[in-house]
């Protein structure tokens, strides 16, 4: 009979002191979650630049929480308070307007616990320092992706301070697993009784869009006169070395945010033949008419007619999305008279024109 009591007795002192902790978790605690204001940073600059941003913020709680003293205090228990990321061990993908993809993560947090004292304890003294670091993305995530509606996006909670009275590390970490797969299906953090406060923080971003200009806006190529008998036999035909010239902004790193790329349209296209500009005038020469080509190849460019059309118009150059791509640049270029159709070959100016058009996608 003694042997059967002390064993009992072992029982029920092992179990008790096993539950204690589970019984008594919320040592610290708020009426209700309360959120601080939010933080903000606006990352256009740094990933248009450099296609990457790290900053470091802290966490600005609000006002007072109170902590109860733990019943297990004599066994050297303490209250804890954890500050907490999601974003630490998660990337989520932020998809802001013009399928730019930026991805958040959380690195440096610290302090991760704090032991309050009982009684009112003041925000200040569990408020955290992180840093947050984003990249703008070349290829699309397939997972943890949140689309942002407009430039700014808010990320709640960044941060949040839990009460972790008891709790064993393990415990902890499951508990954040948990509400990480919440948020993502439903893009809302649980909110839960041992939750004191939330930092959020919003990102603002708008993405460059590259453009290109044409430096040379009206530019004139004169060829010199040439007699009919050398157009007719081929001996000379007035080619005319000239260069285009072009100014891109608004890169990510150097690296196109688009493609882009240029061709060249006319309303004064020889009818049977796209790579040969011809004169409406009435005095015009008849039976000739301009060719241009790129200095690289010269072979004779292809033109549209239309501006709004490429059709199959020579591209005068052309630069993939996430390409790198120089800021200044020219295309040496050259022009030369003609001969159509030798029969109807006739003296006379041939004026002629072409415009150069930008394509983006």
């Amino acid at each position: 009979m003694k042997t059967i009591r002390i064993l009992t007795g072992s029982i029920i002192t092992f179990t008790l002191l096993m539950l204690l902790p589970l019984q008594c978790r919320a040592g610290c605690t708020q009426p209700s979650p309360t959120d601080a204001v939010p933080l903000y940073y606006d990352a256009t600059s740094a990933l248009n630049s450099a296609g990457s941003a790290s900053v470091t913020q802290r966490t600005n709680y609000p006002g007072s929480f109170k902590c109860n003293a733990p019943p297990w205090g004599i066994l050297g228990g303490k209250n804890t308070v954890a500050n907490l990321s999601p974003y630490t061990s998660n990337t989520i993908y932020l998809k802001f307007p013009g399928d730019a993809y930026v991805s958040v993560s959380v690195t440096g947090l610290t302090p991760q616990q704090v032991n309050p004292s009982v009684g009112s304890n003041s925000a200040s003294s569990i408020n955290a320092s992180f840093t947050i670091n984003l990249k703008l993305m070349n290829t699309v995530p397939t997972k943890n992706v949140m689309t942002v509606n407009g430039d700014l996006a808010t990320i709640k909670p960044i941060v949040l301070a839990q009460d972790n009275t008891g709790l064993t590390l393990l415990q902890s970490i499951s508990r954040l697993i948990t509400d990480f797969t919440y948020f993502i299906f439903h893009w809302s953090w649980p909110q839960h009784d041992y939750d004191i406060y939330y930092q959020s923080i919003q990102i603002r971003f708008v993405k460059s869009v590259t453009t290109c200009q044409f430096d040379d806006a009206n530019k004139t190529v004169v060829l010199n006169n040439i007699d009919r008998s050398s157009l007719l036999s081929g001996s000379s035909n007035g080619k005319k070395d000239f260069t285009l010239n072009f100014t891109c902004a608004l890169f990510q790193n150097k690296i196109a945010t688009r493609s882009v790329q240029a061709f060249l349209s006319s309303r004064y296209l020889l009818a049977s033949d796209n790579t040969t500009l011809i004169s409406s005038a009435p005095d015009a020469a008849g039976g000739v008419g301009i060719r241009l080509a790129k200095a690289s190849d010269n072979i004779p460019l292809k033109m549209s007619s239309s501006s709004s059309a490429q059709g199959n118009a020579t591209a005068l150059f052309s630069y993939s999305a996430y390409q790198v791509m120089p800021p200044v640049f020219s295309i040496p270029m050259s022009a030369w008279y003609y001969v159509y159709n030798k029969a109807a070959l006739s003296g006379g100016p041939v004026r002629t024109t072409a415009v150069l058009n930008f394509v983006y996608d």
